[in-house]
């Protein structure tokens, strides 16, 4: 199962110790034949909005201004805009949400324009 991956959202879980080691259980789920998931197998992959969002809080934690953040399409997908500093930068993904982590990934990496 190492080459296959999964989508868990909008379902209650609980974390529990199984085995001396923290677990994801799926408690009352009856659909699913997965019992639970060891938390160091698990992998948090955030939201069109969360990443948004923490794209916002970063802008303004560099600039105290509220952030210029535009999403448009483009013939091949999507394109996030963000105005950084005295200058608006680009990054095309082919989904929103790659877009946006594309640009929080750049914001992340550098300094803030000016410092």
């Amino acid at each position: 199962m190492d080459e296959r991956y999964f989508v868990i959202s909008d379902i209650s879980v609980l974390v529990e110790e199984m085995n001396q080691q923290a677990a994801i259980t799926f408690n009352g789920t009856a659909e699913w034949a997965l019992d639970y998931l060891i938390v160091a197998d698990a992998v948090w992959v955030p939201s069109e909005a969360q990443l948004r969002a923490l794209l916002e809080q970063r802008l303004m934690l560099a600039g105290g201004a509220q952030p210029l953040i535009m999403l448009s399409t483009t013939s091949d997908g999507y394109r996030c805009s963000i105005q950084w500093g005295p200058e608006i930068h680009h990054f095309d993904a082919f989904g929103a949400g790659e877009a946006y982590a594309a640009a929080l990934l750049a914001v992340l990496q550098r300094p803030a324009p000016g410092k």
